[in-house]
């Protein structure tokens, strides 16, 4: 209970966090040169395992050998040929591999579309198309039944602050009237890792939210949440321990400490990561699994990124 009478103890091991995060994400001066030669990146494309390594011809079964940026088959009455490029990110691109390689830097460092256009010389059509590729590489990372069990968040005496909150495209929607609007439901530890979950809902009734805390907390989690009435029953049907802030008195509870300022930060955060163009039915939710990949890799973003790149290829 610590972590919620003393939340400035929270906000420390925060800052040391970040600072830690910071020093293990490589620079621009680290990855320069495959940034800036294109034989150079190929070459640590291989090495890393996400390039094809010698293929074996499917005509043939011989080995192929490397021609530039080409598998060919040397038998004459072959000589069929494969990118070295083929199924990757790289081959649905005209741009060589280092520009690319060099866009999702920037993209994990967060910077502007309009920035790294600014920065590359590439149009705006082809940033926007690149940005939507490794969102959707980070998504469908998260979306592997393999890491089904890294899903849940929190666990025995570990803080989860709970939380909806409404997302809106100007264009379709309007907060001010009964117009659709989106629901964001979510979660974040109160530890040093900050993991959360995060899922788009249709309402906000008990039903729905009582079900994804039951599949999204592991048992032993402390909840903490506003007075909304859907959170009434969490102590009695999950059985986790619950204490609530009532917003229209106070942000924090003065006689628990209770308080849900990390989730209402995170939800700034998440906001100012998806414009408000971005926020169709259709569009959403990559961005959401996007924001939840960077936060479960803080401070192995990089290593993740290729890791992703790497799982995409087939071989």
């Amino acid at each position: 209970m610590c972590s919620i009478l003393f939340p400035n103890f929270y906000l420390f091991v925060s800052i040391i966090s970040l600072s830690i995060i910071w020093k293990t994400f490589p620079t621009i001066f680290d990855l320069h040169h495959l940034f800036f030669s294109d034989p150079d990146c190929i070459e640590f494309l291989f090495n890393q395992e996400i390039l094809y390594r010698r293929p074996t011809c499917a005509n043939c079964r011989r080995l192929m050998v490397r021609r530039n940026t080409l598998w060919r088959c040397e038998k004459r009455s072959c000589r069929k040929s494969v990118s070295i490029f083929q199924d990757t990110i790289i081959s649905a691109s005209h741009l060589p591999c280092n520009k690319i390689l060099f866009v999702g830097y920037l993209w994990l460092c967060q910077t502007q579309s309009t920035t790294i256009q600014i920065m590359t010389g590439h149009s705006s059509s082809t940033i926007a198309s690149l940005l939507r590729q490794f969102r959707l590489l980070v998504a469908s990372d998260l979306e592997d039944p393999a890491s089904d069990s890294d899903s849940m968040i929190g666990g025995e005496e570990i803080v989860v602050e709970i939380d909806e909150s409404k997302f809106y495209n100007p264009r379709t929607n309007d907060p001010r009237t009964n117009a659709k609007v989106g629901w964001v439901f979510g979660g974040v530890e109160r530890t040093a890792e900050r993991r959360i979950f995060i899922e788009r809902v249709e309402d906000r009734s008990a039903d729905t939210l009582l079900e994804i805390i039951r599949r999204r907390v592991r048992p032993g989690s402390i909840i903490l949440t506003d007075c909304w009435r859907a959170y009434n029953n969490i102590q009695t049907q999950l059985g986790l321990q619950h204490f609530r802030v009532n917003h229209s008195r106070t942000f924090v509870d003065p006689r628990t400490g209770a308080h849900t300022n990390t989730i209402e930060g995170t939800w700034r955060g998440l906001k100012l990561a998806i414009p408000q163009i971005q926020r169709a039915e259709d569009k959403i939710d990559s961005y959401l699994l996007e924001f939840v990949w960077r936060r479960k890799n803080e401070g192995c973003k990089w290593e993740e990124f290729l890791r992703c790149l790497k799982n995409i290829a087939i071989f």
